[in-house]
């Protein structure tokens, strides 16, 4: 693994219109989360255009690094 290498793009959205707390139902949400922050949550980050301003109406899903993926069996018997 490369620390120093540039993260992947997944996937670039356009237009994303409203993420709010009513996407996450039955959960609750730590107070005073804007809108950015509900977003990151979702695991999308505003895009970066010429790497130096935010680009309005552009987020960005990173691809996610498979080596860091953990799993565990547990088995469900009563």
């Amino acid at each position: 693994m490369d620390p120093d290498a540039k993260p992947v793009i997944a996937k670039r959205h356009k237009n994303i219109t409203k993420i709010d707390a009513a996407l996450f139902p039955g959960q609750e949400l730590p107070s005073g989360l804007n809108a950015e922050e509900l977003c990151a949550i979702c695991g999308l980050h505003q895009g970066i255009n010429n790497e130096a301003k935010r680009k309005k109406g552009m987020w960005i899903k990173y691809e996610a690094d498979p080596d860091m993926r953990d799993f565990e069996n547990i088995p469900l018997s009563r």
